[in-house]
């Protein structure tokens, strides 16, 4: 018989069980209770929604994501570090809650930039016996960072051969061609980029609480010419841009000094 989880208390991981032919019994595998204490951490939003009310800035490609969430095949999310990914990701998971009503213990999210969890995905296999001792219905499963696995592709095509949805991000181009090859069926793959200097402008507006105007058939330097409110922001905030990028966590900083010690930061993930 397979084991499956039959009883779980969040506030006492020792509660879990697991039945078998014995009965049930305490769960006495430490790798598997130390992923899944750091499971529920990584999931705070099971046992309190109220972690899903983070700030959000909608991106401009959000319908695109929307349409390609319908699609079979697994989903890939890339981009440069710090452009977004994890925030889209956990944005999705809300989106699967309350649009598409998937039920929340359907949905599993998993970083890989915790050591634990990256050992344990070492092993394709723990991952969907943890899952399918949750729930036996069809879920959702979300990885972060892919880039980490030795063996992404291999990863990749147990998670597909298992049947559960796949909703993944990386931040390596290599991954791109691995991960298409490993599922039968291809990969849809979506580029994430840093924000548009038109979202950086909508953001920063909206931080002073000036009204976003409503373009229609106009461009953004069509108000410095039409509106005065705009015609000195607008052209500091182009040279804020031009100076420091869209990159999601400098956009939203205020401290000048704070703003190039994150760019230092991610510059140097690069060299």
């Amino acid at each position: 018989m397979n084991p499956k989880i039959t009883a779980l208390n969040v506030d006492d991981y020792l509660q879990i069980t697991w039945l078998n032919v014995d009965g049930f019994v305490p769960l006495a595998t430490s790798l598997i209770m130390i992923n899944l204490e750091t499971f529920f951490s990584q999931n705070p939003w099971r046992h309190n929604r109220e972690v899903l009310k983070f700030r959000y800035f909608p991106r401009e490609q959000a319908s695109e994501i929307s349409k390609i969430l319908n699609n079979p095949q697994p989903l890939l999310i890339t981009g440069q570090r710090g452009s977004g990914k994890t925030t889209l990701l956990k944005t999705l998971i809300k989106s699967l809650l309350e649009e598409k009503n998937i039920p929340i213990e359907n949905i599993f999210y998993f970083d890989l930039d915790n050591p634990l969890i990256l050992d344990f995905f070492a092993r394709p296999e723990e991952p969907i016996k943890f899952i399918t001792g949750f729930t036996s219905r069809p879920s959702v499963l979300l990885v972060d960072e892919m880039q980490r696995l030795n063996e992404p592709g291999l990863c990749l095509s147990r998670f597909v051969q298992s049947g559960l949805k796949l909703i993944l991000a990386g931040s390596s181009l290599a991954l791109n061609k691995v991960l298409a090859e490993a599922s039968p069926n291809g990969c849809t793959v979506f580029k994430l980029a840093p924000f548009s200097l038109k979202e950086y402008y909508r953001i920063r507006l909206a931080e002073k609480s000036i009204p976003l105007p409503n373009l229609k058939d106009k461009g953004w330097n069509d108000l410095i010419g039409l509106d005065n409110t705009y015609q000195k922001i607008l052209p500091e905030l182009f040279d804020e841009y031009l100076t420091y990028g869209g990159y999601p966590a400098v956009a939203f900083e205020r401290n000048r000094s704070r703003k190039q010690e994150i760019l230092a930061e991610v510059y140097a993930r690069y060299l």
